[in-house]
């Protein structure tokens, strides 16, 4: 939804700013070597800085138990895999302690009882408002060479997406009843995703295991085994290939690599050496003014898409202008979502704007899945055996659709047309009709005000006590007080003290 992970946002965005405001103790200071802290090896100092002017980070590596450190008079308790940062100027006695990793401050806590809420306001799209068109295969090329060419140096992360393209005579293996020679396409060393066409014709999908290259096996389809039958032997094959980012922490990333980089082979002939084009992009990837004409394209049928292949599809989508205006108030402007629940991976445009990409993938369920059920980030980082939240529930299903990319009429002009457009390119599979929008109903952590804490209800009673206990108090106070004057007096001599109405009257 464009919103940031409110705990950890400010969490980091804390560390960051110490860090800045240090730079030049961490910058221009070598690298310093690790100072024991305690009789355990986990717990060490990296001091940037002299002994009376520094910027310190005080570790404890042990993954269960606290230590208790002293560092330059300052006695600490470090937790279980943290990083505590302290500074000491000239002016201080002893360090001060700035940020520790596993404490979090009242404001990120107060942050965590906030999770983004939505309220759907559309429950579904009429299929009279959706069309559909299959991806279009029609370019020009703009490399040709003599065998395929790696895909980023071609693309230069402009597009995640490259055609290559060849034609050639249909290998006499294909049309081999033996089975020792599979009527197969197979490309060596690809990746990410490979979708392959035979003259037009859709043959499949296939994607690779997370950043490794792949080898992609692909059936070479009927109607192609037909036309080598009839002599008529000449075949387009054009294959679509996606990056899907770079690997996490990967080494020598600039070396990166990926597309067609192996042998090709068409029933067990090699065609790599031949004439290939290239083609970065996708038509439509940058919603030209062609494509944004959708009156061409086929109308919305939900029970033809189940009957047709699973293959790359653009949707036209017509959203109800007037009920997003509705929505809208001055006191507080509505906060829109696109819900993509019901589809699978791809893009989404509003208008013509690029809003992004989604990518939905359902979380393991708690039973399954052992960091669902205990959350804690001690020991080495791996994302997938950290604190998992929302187990078995999608992943981000709302994405955010700013106000401004939209046209909604003006307030009392109800005769006025104007048409907000959703453009989908779904590479899997989904459906359209069941998309929405929703509005975001929950405020930030930060808009929020702490509610007061609410009194007890039998706090009047205690308050009375208290009032009857301090007056009691007074009283027994002031009688010990008189009664010690008293006999002060009758041991000096004085007159006695009358309190009665005769003395007084005498």
């Amino acid at each position: 939804y464009g919103l940031e992970n409110w705990p950890k946002y400010l969490h980091l965005q804390a560390l960051h700013r110490l860090l800045l405001e240090h730079e030049q103790f961490i910058t221009g200071n070598d690298v310093p070597k690790s100072i024991k802290l305690a009789d355990s090896d986990a717990a060490a100092a990296y001091v940037y800085g002299t002994d009376s002017d520094y910027f310190a980070f005080l570790i404890n590596s042990d993954s269960s138990n606290s230590i208790k450190i002293k560092f330059d008079g300052l006695k600490q308790q470090l937790p279980p895999w943290s990083v505590t940062l302290v500074r000491r100027s000239k002016q201080d006695k002893q360090p001060n302690v700035l940020y520790n990793t596993a404490q979090l401050s009242k404001l990120i806590k107060r942050a965590q009882r906030h999770p983004a809420r939505f309220e759907t306001i559309s429950s579904g799209l009429s299929t009279d408002n959706i069309r559909w068109q299959p991806l279009s295969q029609a370019g020009v090329p703009t490399i040709t060479a003599k065998r395929p060419v790696e895909q980023i140096s071609v693309t230069d992360d402009k597009t995640d997406y490259l055609w290559y393209r060849t034609n050639v005579s249909l290998p006499a293996e294909c049309g081999s009843l033996d089975a020792a020679h599979a009527k197969t396409l197979v490309l060596h060393d690809a990746g990410d995703v490979a979708t392959v066409y035979f003259n037009g014709e859709f043959v499949g999908m296939q994607h690779g295991q997370q950043d490794r290259l792949a080898t992609f096996t692909f059936a070479v389809p009927p109607s192609t085994l037909r036309l080598g039958k009839e002599n008529n032997t000449e075949v387009e094959i054009s294959i679509l290939s996606q990056t899907l980012g770079m690997a996490h922490n990967q080494r020598n990333m600039e070396s990166y690599s990926r597309g067609l980089l192996g042998a090709i082979t068409l029933c067990g002939r090699d065609i790599t050496k031949g004439k290939w084009e290239m083609q970065p992009g996708l038509e439509g990837e940058h919603l030209p003014a062609h494509l944004q004409d959708t009156h061409a394209w086929e109308r919305y049928d939900p029970e033809q898409q189940l009957a047709r292949p699973q293959q790359m599809r653009w949707y036209a989508i017509e959203l109800d202008s007037q009920m997003l205006a509705e929505q809208a108030s001055d006191d507080e402007p509505a906060r829109y979502a696109i819900d993509m629940a019901s589809m699978s991976k791809g893009h989404i445009w509003i208008n013509g704007v690029h809003l992004g990409r989604y990518w939905l993938r359902r979380a393991p369920a708690a039973s399954d899945y052992a960091p669902c059920r205990k959350c804690t980030y001690n020991g080495a980082f791996h994302p997938d055996r950290m604190c998992r939240q929302h187990c078995g529930e999608l992943s981000q299903r709302y994405y955010h659709l700013p106000r401004s990319y939209l046209r909604l009429p003006k307030s009392g002009d109800g005769s006025a047309r104007v048409h907000n457009m959703l453009y989908v390119l779904e590479e899997l599979d989904g459906h359209p009709e069941h998309i929405s929008i929703a509005q975001r109903i929950s405020k930030l952590p930060l808009q929020e005000p702490e509610q007061p804490r609410e009194r007890p209800r039998c706090s009047w009673l205690l308050g009375t006590l208290a009032t009857v206990c301090g007056a009691a108090v007074l009283v027994g106070a002031g009688t010990l007080l008189f009664k010690a004057l008293k006999q002060w007096r009758e041991r000096r001599g004085y007159s006695r003290i009358h309190t009665d109405d005769s003395s007084l009257a005498e």
